[in-house]
């Protein structure tokens, strides 16, 4: 029973480590990790930032096109002179002295008495020309929002190239891996058969010498490749937006046969190119209406106003009573202001915009010219392994046909060792791998060139 039981248990042993873990530790899929990287890249996140800050600077400058209000008060309150100076005065009713006990009566008073003033206005404006100065700016805005859309579309068009590309990598020294695996497997069959054979004489010592060697190296080509897979794994879940996770020697499916078609992969529309084409023309549309804007500083402005408004002031006399005085004052016409010279400071301005929108245009010829040299060297990429696959396909037939041979003179006719048709057999799973591998070199070369403009479905 106890038997049975292990049988039973042991081979789910193996799935423990990933069920310990998170779930960013487990196997990924192309599909997932593009989705995950699409969720969690920080880049593409302030493209989005930066899509809803140009939304909400739209809006303020349409707030341009309304009528302005405002509400103004100022209130002042002035004390007494300090020093306080002290003058004497007679006391005076209707042009006549009042007297005590026949003395006339006189009264102290300070040369500054204190003042309460208070103003409150109220004016609505209206801006109805400004030299297309604010319709420049909303469409310089628009601009630079669908900019910004598509700058947003080439980063998350990128991320998805960066993950295709990252995840086909890892795969590829998965699958090199794999095949140094079962190549050290065979060296160390043939060194333990080789021992045998030494002890009867079937093999030299110098033989033997020759096949131990051939395992060592092995060996070592081996931990050179479990240290690429490592690094590839670390920047693989770095491109996918997974940094805090320790990464696993088999972090994405090994099986070639779930690779997505090349098809799926191309589904993406990845023509980054022409988005990043696109994205310089608005530039220079947007480049176009700031020149639009300093044009208009030569033009006036006009202005419709209408105002109302109310000052009142009070203050004590000499004989501490209170004063009031205030008047109510409203306007309403037309403003114009007109800026005839201010030093050539709208002249430079304009000149400096007309310099970066040409200098953006020269960028975009540029990188025109840039993508048309990077697609055909991607073009050249992708007939080459496409004709590497081709006779790869060869070697792999002839392999086949030599693998099928050896093992017929193996073990019916008796003319070769095992040892020749387990080597037979081992250049046949080397020629495998190396076929799958080109395929995967081929997907990456196709995924290129469709991220520069190129047309892959001729390939």
């Amino acid at each position: 029973m106890n038997r049975l039981m292990c049988v039973l248990i042991f081979p789910w042993l193996q799935f423990l480590p990933y069920a310990a873990n998170s779930e960013d530790s487990i196997y990924w899929d192309m599909e997932r990790a593009i989705e995950h990287a699409l969720n969690n890249r920080v880049e593409l996140r302030i493209e989005k930032l930066q899509g809803r800050e140009l939304q909400k600077a739209k809006d303020e400058k349409l707030s341009e096109f309304y009528p302005r209000l405002d509400f103004e008060t100022d209130l002042k309150h002035r004390p007494e002179s300090d020093p306080y100076v002290p003058i004497e005065i007679d006391a005076v009713v209707n042009g006549q002295p009042i007297l005590i006990n026949e003395e006339p009566v006189s009264v102290l008073v300070t040369n500054n008495p204190p003042e309460f003033s208070s103003r409150s206005s109220i004016e609505l404006a209206w801006n109805v020309y400004k030299g297309g100065h604010d319709l420049a700016k909303v469409r310089e805005t628009r601009q630079k929002i669908e900019g910004q859309n598509l700058a947003e579309a080439i980063v998350e068009k990128d991320i998805i190239r960066e993950t295709i590309v990252a995840f086909t990598e890892l795969l590829k020294v998965q699958l090199l891996e794999d095949n140094k695996k079962n190549e050290l497997r065979y060296w160390q069959d043939n060194l333990d058969m080789s021992k045998q054979m030494l002890v009867s004489g079937g093999i030299s010592n110098i033989d033997y010498q020759r096949i131990q060697l051939n395992y060592e190296e092995v060996k070592i080509e081996k931990l050179k490749i479990e240290q690429d897979l490592r690094r590839r794994s670390t920047l693989f879940l770095s491109v996918i937006g997974v940094s805090d996770s320790e990464p696993f020697n088999r972090i994405v499916s090994a099986n070639f046969d779930e690779l997505p078609t090349l098809k799926r992969m191309l589904s993406y529309q990845l023509d980054i190119s022409t988005l990043r084409l696109d994205e310089l023309a608005t530039r220079i549309g947007s480049a176009d209406e700031v020149v639009k804007q300093q044009r208009s500083d030569y033009l006036p402005e006009i202005d419709l106003y209408a105002s109302y408004g109310h000052y009142g002031r009070s203050r004590e006399n000499v004989f501490d009573a209170i004063v009031d005085r205030g008047s109510n004052d409203t306007q309403y016409g037309v403003r114009l202001r007109w800026n005839i010279f201010n030093g050539l400071k709208t002249s430079a301005r304009m000149h400096r915009a007309i310099a970066e929108k040409e200098r953006i245009s020269l960028e975009r010829i540029q990188k025109r010219l840039e993508n048309e040299v990077s697609k055909r060297e991607k073009e050249i990429t992708v007939s080459l392994v496409n004709k590497k696959i081709q006779l790869a396909e060869q070697k792999l037939d002839m392999l086949y046909s030599e693998e099928r041979l050896a093992y017929t003179k193996w073990k019916s006719l008796h003319e070769i060792t095992e040892l020749k048709y387990r080597e037979a057999k081992l250049k046949l799973m080397e020629a495998e791998t190396e076929l799958k591998v080109l395929k995967l070199d081929y997907y990456i070369s196709v995924i290129e060139l469709a991220s520069v403009g190129g047309n892959p479905q001729s390939y």
